[in-house]
């Protein structure tokens, strides 16, 4: 196998430096560069970190794309032990929970580490980015630290700063520290109770940009993919959408559209209760779109969404794709869609059909969002913006209750992705 010319680029970034990010775009072979990126510093274990979907994903790209016969372990559950003599060991995230196996990882000396979709490292307190990152997480037992994904910010630049505190801490300068990064990079502001600094948004990006420009490549194929056609379908707000937001207080309002969802707590059931609202609505016009449709993809977030989807568009034979799948019933589910045309519908969670899923590109070119949330919209409109799409424009319908709170946060998500863009130069 042959690199392209910008993977061969991609590779040499990440070679030239010990810590590193490669931000190029979903579908631009991150994996590759990486894996050659190992050859060329000529090291012999690797440790690579990675979602549990795309697991054997990685042992697969061993194969294809280094140049050694490398030995490969791959770390399947927490009771599994991984192979002291592996040359490559490949473990996904949530497993560095389990304290057992993370001691064992660090008993070793690793020439490189790979954190690949990096932007899950994104939460400086969560116990996932300790592991990894924090003082005696598993980056203080390697050389070279490549970080690796296609969103390298999800949905503010505060999401960057763990990544940039341990990897990159020369290149902040003044703003080394949480609150000053917060108070210059991030729109911040000091909250009245605690007096703690608190990110709102995005400022100062294109200084930001060129801070980030030794420590980060990214690449796009912006003029080479096809052209996204963005659209908000708006229905009416029935009575019991309108219920719901007039019991919401003034403070859950604001949480409500400026959180993402696994930071919500208790309000998280309050947008499953705002979706399942509007849901006979969706329903219907799915249905209609049906009919001129031969192929559709919708995400969504709550499973109890997933589920009622399912069982309304029955007559479609849909297929279902969320969290908790093992990696046979992912691609089951992927290939069923794929290669039965029988099957019209595809289903997916936001998080977890948003990346590490590659084909239906081949058979689909129009998506739909049934619930709205700040991550990860990019990844997953690239699971249909990507090569091998055959159509000259992938359409993205956000399907949202006419002056909602929904439509207000959608609005406010918009505004905050032109700023990412802005900083990574998109």
């Amino acid at each position: 196998m042959k690199l392209e010319k910008y993977q061969k680029i991609g590779s040499k970034f990440l070679a030239d430096n010990f810590h590193s990010l490669l931000g190029d775009d979903m579908g631009l072979g991150k994996t590759a560069q990486a894996i050659h990126a190992c050859d060329i510093v000529n090291t012999q274990k690797v440790v690579v970190v990675c979602p549990a979907s795309v697991k054997e994903h990685w042992r697969g790209e061993f194969e294809k794309w280094s140049k050694w016969d490398r030995r490969i372990s791959v770390i399947a559950n927490g009771r599994h032990s991984f192979d002291k003599d592996a040359d490559v060991v490949i473990v996904n995230y949530e497993l560095l929970l389990r304290e057992r196996i993370l001691t064992a990882l660090k008993e070793e000396d690793w020439g490189v580490m790979i954190c690949d979709e990096a932007h899950y490292l994104g939460h400086l307190t969560s116990l996932r980015t300790k592991a990894v990152l924090g003082n005696f997480g598993l980056a203080r037992n390697a050389a070279y630290k490549w970080m690796l994904t296609g969103t390298p910010i999800e949905s503010r630049p505060v999401t960057l700063f763990p990544m940039l505190y341990t990897l990159a801490r020369k290149i902040l300068g003044n703003y080394n520290t949480y609150e000053k990064f917060v108070m210059r990079y991030c729109d911040g502001y000091y909250d009245k109770i605690t007096g703690k600094p608190m990110p709102n948004g995005a400022s100062n990006e294109l200084e930001l940009k060129e801070m980030l420009g030794g420590f980060m490549l990214r690449r796009t194929l912006e003029n080479e993919l096809p052209k996204t056609d963005v659209q908000v379908v708006r229905f009416e707000k029935n009575i019991k959408l309108a219920k719901l937001e007039t019991e919401l207080s003034d403070e859950d309002r604001e949480d409500f559209m400026f959180k993402p969802m696994e930071e919500l707590g208790a309000l998280a059931s309050l947008r499953q209760e705002v979706a399942l609202a509007k849901l006979p609505q969706c329903i219907d016009y799915i249905k209609d779109s049906m009919k001129v449709l031969d192929k559709l993809v919708i995400f969504a977030y709550h499973r109890s969404v997933i589920n009622m989807l399912y069982e309304a568009l029955s007559k479609f034979n849909p297929v279902r794709f969320y969290g908790g799948l093992t990696t046979g019933q992912r691609e089951n589910v992927k290939n069923v869609f794929i290669k039965d045309p029988k099957c019209k519908i595809f289903i997916g969670q936001l998080k977890a059909a948003g990346t590490g899923l590659d084909g239906l590109q081949e058979v689909a070119h129009h998506m739909m969002f049934v619930e709205i949330d700040w991550v990860p919209f990019k990844q997953c409109i690239g699971r249909l913006k990507r090569k091998g799409q055959k159509q000259d424009r992938v359409v993205v319908q956000m399907l949202v209750c006419k002056d909602s709170i929904e439509e207000q946060m959608l609005g406010t998500v918009g505004s905050k992705l032109k700023s990412i863009d802005k900083i990574l130069g998109d």
